[in-house]
């Protein structure tokens, strides 16, 4: 594939409180990192210093030129990010295509790495499904999309894959919803119409990791799961953290550099700390139970047993 450049998305929001926050942040959601009793919103985005490497999945020659028009077209957009192809093992973003119909036309999950102070995304994918369902023909009728459904689509998640996830703010071109904007979307790409994003700005106006707002946790209790999951991530030499956001889930987690395996936990409706920061729910992942020693969440434990491998026993 040829070289391809682009841009990203997510918004950056205010830092100067929850009741400001609650109001900017309507659309996006930040990630979450909950952490020995302090609940921190953060945003999360690519550096911009080097190319980001890029890699298709079962693209056809079609699928090569429509992923090179949509992240041209965010290169036009003047936000500094670029794209270069690379090996699948080295790439940051993944592209596939697929035949099975997925809702709105694609899906994208872009992972957030904490290293110290520092946050930067990753890795993210994105899926793209060439057929929908028809609701004209019936509910078990599927569609190809059309050209410029097809670019809309790549348009939308693309952007979400590069540092956004969560619902969508009326009125920005990227985040369209329906099949129905992403093919006026798709129409403005082909005739080369400059794309403007206010959230895509705002994000990468701002230093990969600004603080949306940092709030006690409660109880303070709540984040046990993640300071134990820290702990056997430390005694064992896994990679992460890692965050994910979405609109109904968010989630953190580690991963074993040796088997690929992943110990995290899903963050309950990450929307709801907008309003109520300090509030998370957490859920430990099934993995991540097994591998912990046995003991309450709810509350530390002194004499608990030290993490043990979370290679042995699964």
């Amino acid at each position: 594939m040829a070289r391809v450049c682009a841009a990203a998305l997510l918004a950056a929001c205010s830092a100067s409180g929850p009741r400001m926050l609650a109001r900017e942040a309507a659309g996006p959601l930040p990630f979450v990192w909950p952490r020995e009793g302090i609940v921190s919103l953060m945003t999360c985005r690519f550096e911009t210093a080097q190319p980001i490497g890029i890699a298709l999945e079962s693209a056809t020659r079609e699928d090569e030129t429509a992923v090179d028009t949509v992240l041209r077209a965010w290169e036009r957009a003047g936000l500094g990010v670029r794209f270069i192809a690379a090996p699948s093992e080295h790439a940051q973003l993944a592209i596939a295509f697929r035949d099975e119909p997925l809702p709105d036309g694609g899906r994208a999950l872009a992972d957030c790495q904490l290293n110290g102070a520092r946050a930067e995304l990753a890795r993210a994918r994105v899926e793209i499904a060439r057929h929908v369902a028809d609701a004209r023909a019936g509910s078990s009728a599927v569609r190809t999309l059309a050209r410029e459904e097809l670019l809309g689509v790549l348009a939308r998640e693309t952007g979400r894959a590069l540092g956004f996830s969560g619902a969508a703010r009326p009125g920005d071109p990227l985040l369209v919803g329906s099949l129905t904007d992403a093919a006026r979307l798709g129409a403005a790409i082909r005739e080369g119409t400059r794309l403007a994003s206010p959230l895509l700005s705002a994000l990468y106006a701002r230093p990969s990791g600004s603080l949306v707002s940092r709030a006690a946790a409660e109880p303070p209790a709540a984040t046990r799961p993640i300071d134990r999951l820290a702990a056997l991530a430390l005694a064992n030499g896994l990679e992460g953290p890692f965050l994910r956001t979405g609109t109904q889930a968010g989630r953190v987690f580690w991963r074993d550099p040796m088997t690929g395996d992943e110990y995290g936990a899903q963050i309950v409706s990450p929307a709801r700390l907008l309003r109520t920061p300090g509030r998370v729910v957490l859920a430990l992942e099934p993995r991540a139970r097994r591998a912990l020693p046995r003991s309450r969440d709810t509350a530390p434990d002194a004499n608990e047993a030290a993490p043990r491998s979370p290679r042995s026993g699964l």
